[in-house]
């Protein structure tokens, strides 16, 4: 179990509910998943496949992620390379990968929040 990944998900989640985002719920439930059994091999592809996917398509739709996204991406491939070749103290990966990774996720997705909210609130759709 990666304690410190697993706590990063729940924020996620939490304003999930709070947001009444479906996809951060589902995102939030893979994730817990993942960390609670991350030597599976299904669970990892599952969840960095719909991570992929759903970053993806939230760049093409909003331009103002496309940042977060791409350095939420390099830190993703950069821990990625430290966890598993390197010696490095693992905490210290895991702790990197919950801030600069599951935090820019969330800042994404408040981004995404803020906008739509703001389209709401436009009386009407053109």
């Amino acid at each position: 179990m990666n304690i410190i990944c697993l706590i990063g998900t729940i924020p996620i989640g939490i304003y999930g509910i709070h947001w009444n985002s479906s996809i951060m719920i589902i995102v939030s439930i893979i994730g817990v998943l993942f960390h609670l059994n991350p030597n599976n091999t299904f669970m990892y592809s599952l969840d960095l496949s719909m991570n992929v996917i759903l970053s993806s398509f939230a760049c093409y739709q909003n331009k103002n992620v496309i940042v977060p996204c791409l350095f939420a991406l390099f830190i993703f491939v950069v821990n990625h390379y430290l966890y598993n070749l390197t010696k490095i103290n693992k905490h210290l990966i895991n702790l990197q990968h919950v801030i600069f990774v599951q935090g820019l996720g969330l800042y994404g997705y408040y981004l995404i929040y803020s906008q739509e909210k703001e389209v709401m609130r436009f009386p009407f759709y053109l």
